[in-house]
């Protein structure tokens, strides 16, 4: 589409009519230098008249010199015409027409334009030109997608805690009498539940030296222990 040919098809007050929808298609059709190839039959289909009409419509164009015939179409090749602005044609050879001032310097630049880059001519079955990037897309970068092996992790040497029996506390102390083989009290069987065993069984670990989990192997090792009435019954077999 030529921009400055579909504004002058479009406030220029002459022609009316067809001539002036002929004009109109023509540029909306045309490239930037108002240069277009129709044949008569589509020219009236997007006009809505019969290829005759069209061709009294381009007739009346040529007149009035709104557009030249470039080169004349043959066999299946469409007609190439050239849009003509007003302010190109001499004052006396269009008498009322208004020239239209504000875009004679944009009309100059584009033809300088199209004079020093012209557009090839393509003619039907050319092969049409390859567009080389100026910024080419780089080749994709592989990702690895091996995952490194799984650090492992160091398993702990710790001693496992003996499991408290259910009838005794479920803490240190019962872990301690269970790995011990020390059964619960029938005759008082809420003994070993007083805070005091906790504590007294913190300070023998503390003598020991060593954790709940030692303690229990150690126990499990002499179970079982006799005569424990007290914790600190278990106080040689740990070693203290």
């Amino acid at each position: 589409m030529s921009a400055l040919d579909t504004h002058l098809a479009l406030t220029d007050p002459q022609p009316r009519g067809a001539q002036r929808l002929a004009r109109l298609v023509l540029a909306l059709h045309a490239d930037h230098r108002g240069r277009v190839g129709i044949s008569l039959r589509d020219l009236g289909d997007m006009c809505g008249v019969s290829a005759q009409a069209a061709a009294g419509a381009i007739a009346s164009l040529i007149e009035v010199d709104l557009v030249a015939v470039v080169e004349k179409g043959s066999g299946t090749a469409p007609s190439v015409y050239q849009l003509l602005r007003p302010f190109e044609v001499a004052a006396d050879e269009r008498p009322g027409t208004e020239v239209f001032k504000a875009v004679v310097d944009h009309v100059a630049r584009e033809r300088v334009y199209a004079e020093t880059f012209p557009e090839p001519r393509v003619k039907a079955g050319d092969a049409l030109p390859v567009i080389a990037s100026v910024n080419p897309v780089a080749e994709p970068v592989a990702v690895p997608t091996e995952r490194p092996a799984p650090t492992q992790m160091a398993t702990s040497s710790a001693s496992p805690v003996t499991p408290p029996h259910r009838d005794h506390p479920q803490n240190l102390v019962g872990s301690l009498l269970t790995a011990a083989g020390v059964m619960p009290r029938p005759d008082e069987p809420l003994f070993w539940f007083r805070a005091e065993h906790l504590r007294v069984a913190q300070q023998i670990l503390a003598e020991a030296g060593v954790d709940e989990g030692q303690a229990c192997a150690l126990l499990r090792r002499a179970a079982p222990v006799a005569n424990v009435q007290q914790l600190r019954d278990l106080r040689a077999a740990l070693g203290v």
